[in-house]
C-alpha cells in the first residue's frame, strides 16, 4: 500500500470561476432601474438649488442698493430688462453698478416664464438716500413645482421665502 496521498483530480469545465450572463444582466437593469430613479431626484434637486441661488443673488442685490444709496447720497435705480432676463442697479445718469442675469448661460438656467414680478419696473424703481423706496416689489422665481419669492419693502426690508 502506498502512503502518498493523491488529490482527486477536477476537469477543467468544474475549475472554472466567474458569472453566468444572467447574472451579469440581473445586476446591470438593477444598476439602470437605481441610475433612472436617482437622475430624477438629481434633476429635481438642480432646480430647486438653482431657484433658491437666483432668490439670493436678487435679495443680495437689492440689499446692495439700499446701502450704495445711504453711502452714495444719490437716487439708486433698479431696472428690470425683460429682453436680457436680466437686474440691474443703476444710477440715474445709467452708470450700472450691478447686473444679475437669470438666462441659460449664467448658471441659473430661467426663462421668462420662471421669473415674475408684482409690478413692471420699466417706470423704474428708485430707492432714494434717505433709505426709501418708491414702491414695494415682489419677485416670484419658480420650476418645477418649487418656487421660491423675494419680498422688498419701501423701508428696505427684503426677505426670501418659499411661498
Amino acid at each position: 500500500m502506498n502512503s502518498t496521498y493523491q488529490r482527486p483530480r477536477r476537469s477543467h469545465l468544474g475549475s472554472l470561476a466567474g458569472f453566468t450572463i444572467i447574472e451579469l444582466i440581473l445586476v446591470l437593469t438593477v444598476a439602470g432601474v437605481m441610475a433612472t430613479i436617482s437622475i430624477g431626484a438629481i434633476s429635481k434637486q438642480n432646480t430647486h438649488t438653482r431657484v433658491q441661488k437666483a432668490a439670493s443673488a436678487v435679495e443680495q442685490n437689492l440689499q446692495f442698493a439700499f446701502a450704495l444709496a445711504g453711502r452714495s447720497r444719490k437716487p439708486v435705480q433698479i431696472k428690470w430688462v425683460s429682453s436680457a432676463l436680466q437686474l440691474q442697479i443703476r444710477d440715474r445718469a445709467g452708470t450700472v453698478y450691478r447686473r444679475v442675469g437669470f438666462s441659460g448661460n449664467s448658471g441659473f438656467n430661467l426663462t421668462s416664464s420662471n421669473i415674475s414680478f408684482s409690478r413692471a419696473t420699466d417706470p423704474l424703481l428708485e430707492i432714494m438716500p434717505s433709505g426709501y423706496a418708491t414702491d414695494t416689489l415682489n419677485i416670484l422665481f419658480s420650476s418645477n413645482g418649487f418656487s421660491r419669492r423675494v419680498r422688498m419693502t419701501r423701508g428696505g426690508i427684503i426677505q426670501s421665502y418659499t411661498p
